[in-house]
């Protein structure tokens, strides 16, 4: 489409995973005469990465709240109408007069994911305002960025959006065209077989579920280990008592924030990202950079770029039960020192263009070039 009756001018929300793209933007937009004014959360905030002209926003809204939601849209709509903006681009935060992209799953979705009936009626009372709102909220979005086909499905399906007004474009993984190359590793029957995990939110992550699977798994094969990163796993009293329950305490070791993922990455032999709901899950990708195999559930976005037993491993997901899952994993470790091609392929695929200069690049042609 051409730019003729443009007024070439681009207003950005600066908000979670915006500064990670916005230089690569501003870039695409200044290449084809576009402005971009960067308004932020962060007051005194100096000019950055090429932006034209940078704005205090005011606040943040409280996103657990429609009413806070609402008077930041109202006051946002007011500080941007007469400035001749093209688009209002937000990340997350949807206006009722911008472009949005989303990295996370709508909050009808989050209800109906809820573990039972009774869990899922208590939601809805506490949400019922946010529920309305956010559906009227996404309804008028002009045009929408999902970061995964899950989400595209989970706004088309709980919020009523015509695919057509969904682009999915892959997020950007920032350090995997950063990670040195790596030898294949092989299995050495000698030492523990060590599956691994990112669980930063544990429950969602999928914590639970691994540790289900972990658990089916060692009658068939006493010799494995898990490694979780989880910062808070100390307060977490429901963890500590599975694990002496199920006798998981010599099996499991659990980690906090970890400044090297790289060392991370590399004491594993094989990554599992079982999340309960996940919008894309970067780790994915950052496990391919490694050259280990990567196991992916059904809900985890980043199973669009897993062709099972080609790329990666898909399992489907079943609630909390780990049982597909342990079976996924014992086929990882029956066939391992077969998986060359498998690890290649997906160390191949995540050099291939998960860069956030490539997300801001297909965001700024589908908002000017499409």
């Amino acid at each position: 489409m051409s730019l003729d009756g443009k007024n070439k001018k681009l207003a950005v929300l600066e908000d979670y995973f915006i500064p990670m793209y916005i230089e690569a933007l501003v870039e695409s937009c200044h290449s084809f005469g576009i402005s971009v004014d960067l308004y932020t959360f962060r007051e005194g905030l100096a000019p950055y990465a090429g932006v034209d002209n940078v704005f205090y926003a005011g606040e943040h809204p409280n996103l657990k709240s429609a009413k806070s939601i609402k008077e930041f849209d109202k006051r946002f709509y007011e500080m941007t109408k007469d400035k001749g903006y093209d688009y209002v681009l937000s990340d997350y935060l949807p206006l009722s007069f911008g472009c949005c992209v989303f990295h996370v799953y709508s909050i009808v979705e989050r209800m109906k994911l809820c573990p039972n009936f009774l869990y899922r009626w208590i939601f809805y009372l506490g949400h019922y305002q946010m529920i309305k709102y956010f559906k009227n909220l996404f309804q008028k979005q002009p045009k929408i960025f999902a970061v995964s086909s899950i989400v595209k499905d989970d706004l088309v399906r709980n919020c009523n959006i015509p695919e057509e007004r969904i682009k999915v474009i892959f997020p950007g993984c920032e350090n995997s065209e950063l990670v040195e190359e790596y030898d294949i590793k092989k299995y050495d029957k000698t030492k523990p077989f060590v599956f691994g995990l990112s669980a930063v939110g544990f429950v969602r992550k999928g914590g639970f579920l691994f540790l289900d699977a972990i658990r089916r798994l060692k009658k068939d094969y006493p010799n494995i280990k898990a490694r979780i990163i989880y910062p808070d796993h100390r307060k977490n009293l429901g963890l500590k008592l599975y694990l002496w329950f199920y006798g998981l305490k010599d099996i499991v070791e659990i980690v906090g924030f970890q400044k090297d993922m790289s060392s991370f990455y590399r004491s594993l032999d094989c990554l599992v990202v079982p999340s309960i709901f996940e919008a894309f899950g970067r780790v994915v990708i950052e496990g391919m950079s490694h050259k280990i195999p990567v196991i992916v559930g059904s809900s985890v976005g980043a199973k669009d770029i897993i062709k099972d037993g080609g790329n990666g491993f898909v399992f489907e997901a079943d609630g909390y039960s780990g049982k597909t899952l342990a079976e996924k994993m014992k086929e990882v470790i029956r066939n391992y020192n077969n998986l060359d091609n498998l690890v290649n392929s997906a160390y191949t695929l995540s050099k291939s263009g998960f860069t956030w200069k490539n997300f801001a690049e297909e965001i700024f042609k589908e908002l000017y070039l499409s």
